[in-house]
């Protein structure tokens, strides 16, 4: 198992890693806030403390990767327009 420098507090905001595959990868404090990770393949990653505040996790797979105390908020709330 390959494993990396942890990436801490990196702002990852509105980015796109659709359909990549990332292994032994660390991350801590990280903002993943409307990011784009469709498709993302995780092997033995480590997510620590890290906010995916409506990031799109559709068909994304995750094999011995942990969150832990991760934000995931999925969703938004509607607006309605006035007449």
């Amino acid at each position: 198992m390959t494993v990396e420098e942890p990436c801490v507090n990196a702002d990852f905001t509105d980015a796109v890693f659709a359909e990549q595959e990332w292994q032994g990868r660390c991350f801590g404090g990280c903002r993943f806030i409307d990011a784009d990770l469709r498709g993302l393949r995780t092997r033995n990653c480590r997510f620590t403390e890290c906010d995916f505040t409506h990031a799109d996790l559709g068909a994304s797979q995750h094999r011995g990767t942990a969150f832990h105390t991760c934000t995931f908020q999925i969703g938004r709330a509607s607006c309605r327009e006035r007449v």
